[in-house]
């Protein structure tokens, strides 16, 4: 029993070496927490080649996409052969393509359709435009113009103008169109939506005459729609408060002046609140 008392003894004794050996290990970890220094261990140096590894994988992906977008932008696979344009009819194919940049020879996957059609729509007969590519060689435009309707006067400068009297572009020698003018004068603004309207149900109506041969169409509050026309020999005005009504009775007059044979000597015609006034050239019976 006292062998076994001294072999114990004997294991649990530390040495000044070992003591020393084991002191410095403790010193040297409390002077790398105190200054900050991280201890080294397998998941941090792990986590480190990860990242290494995603980099170096993302940067492969990259290129390799840059690789794939550069040939399909380059190859003469893709280079635009055909351009279909419809719906115009005042603007002609040539325009467009000028006006949106478009060509033979050009690659269609580097075409920004949403620039395309906003400079298509910098043209102000444009009404409406949708471009449609299908790969790999082919572009379809297709147009929806502003119809003229009118010439309106503005600063002295004759305008072609749409059914509401809204101005759509300066009236050109190459591309003439005989219209009515449209004269709004200061007190008719807030009739100029009927105006289309008016002459669009006249049309329907198949009147004794045409009012496609209209030459003035006048505004105003007091005389309502005055319509002028051929050389100004007859006048027809109508108030727009009622004019389905006031056209409807216009109608009859019409028809029955037409029948009697005495449209050709009549100056002026008015429909207004539920009768029609019928005023004779100067001179005649």
């Amino acid at each position: 029993m006292l062998n076994l008392f001294r072999r114990r003894a004997k294991n649990s004794y530390v040495g000044p070496a070992r003591k020393q050996e084991k002191t410095g290990r403790q010193e040297s970890k409390e002077v790398r927490k105190k200054s900050g220094t991280p201890l080294p261990s397998r998941s941090v140096v792990s986590w480190i080649f990860g990242l290494g590894l995603g980099l170096l994988l993302f940067l492969g992906v990259g290129m390799g996409l840059f690789q794939i977008y550069n040939y399909l932008t380059t190859s003469p696979y893709f280079n635009i052969k055909n351009i279909s344009v419809s719906g115009v009819s005042h603007l002609s194919q040539d325009d467009i393509l000028e006006l949106c940049g478009l060509k033979p020879g050009m690659n269609s996957l580097t075409v920004n359709i949403s620039e395309v059609e906003q400079k298509l729509y910098g043209n102000p007969w444009i009404a409406s435009v949708s471009v449609k590519r299908t790969l790999p060689d082919s572009f379809e435009i297709y147009v929806t113009e502003h119809a003229p309707t009118f010439w309106v006067l503005i600063n002295g400068v004759m305008h072609y103008a749409n059914k509401d009297g809204r101005p759509i572009a300066p009236v050109q020698a190459q591309r003439f169109i005989s219209l009515p003018i449209l004269e709004i004068l200061e007190d008719g603004e807030a009739l100029r939506p009927n105006v289309g309207k008016l002459l669009l149900a006249m049309q329907d109506a198949q009147l004794p005459i045409d009012v496609r041969l209209a030459s003035i169409i006048r505004v105003s509050a007091s005389s309502g729609i005055e319509i002028v026309l051929g050389d100004g020999t007859l006048s027809l005005c109508i108030q727009p408060d009622d004019w389905t009504a006031n056209l409807a009775r216009l109608h009859v007059v019409l028809k029955d002046l037409a029948r009697r044979g005495e449209l050709k000597s009549t100056r002026e015609i008015w429909s207004a609140d539920g009768n029609v006034w019928v005023i004779p050239q100067r001179g005649a019976k």
